[in-house]
């Protein structure tokens, strides 16, 4: 492993049972120092009920439903163990993640989990979650863009020597 850190994902990833991680994962990890976990202090704002009824839906039976936006992910091996760790929270009744569009769509049980413990759960697996807006994606969108140009422009300027 490059880093401690990596080794204790990879001692978490083997010991919760979802080794098939690795054989799914086509693309290397993402370096330890770019992933800056949320305070859990800061996650527990989610549970406020004011700020919830922005954008958590109620779906009857007692549980909610929220779509989420998700960073870092790489490849479909991110989505599988998105899916596979949130199956495996108490109180989270479904989570579907689609790569394409960076987003997840998580229903939990309202009297067994709250909404800050789903996204703990997210950010103990090295992603960062957040409620879906639009507005912040399509930032996020073009930081990506830029980024991409830069680097395809780096690597032309390379071509040409």
């Amino acid at each position: 492993m490059c880093c401690p850190g990596c080794a204790a994902v990879a001692q978490g990833i083997v010991g919760s049972g979802l080794s098939e991680y690795y054989r799914h994962r086509d693309a290397p990890a993402v370096n330890p120092q770019e992933i800056r976990l949320p305070e859990l202090d800061a996650l527990a704002r989610y549970d406020r009920q004011a700020l919830q009824a922005q954008f958590v839906r109620d779906v009857g039976d007692g549980k909610r439903a929220i779509t989420l936006a998700v960073e870092g992910m790489r490849c479909a091996a991110c989505v599988w163990l998105i899916e596979s760790w949130l199956a495996r929270q108490p109180g989270v009744e479904r989570a579907q993640v689609n790569f394409a569009t960076r987003r997840a769509t998580v229903a939990w049980r309202r009297d067994e989990t709250r909404l800050s413990a789903v996204l703990r759960a997210v950010a103990a697996v090295g992603y960062r979650a957040h409620p879906y807006d639009p507005a912040r994606r399509e930032a996020l969108a073009k930081g990506e863009r830029r980024a991409l140009l830069l680097r395809m422009s780096v690597a032309l300027l390379g071509m040409m020597q």
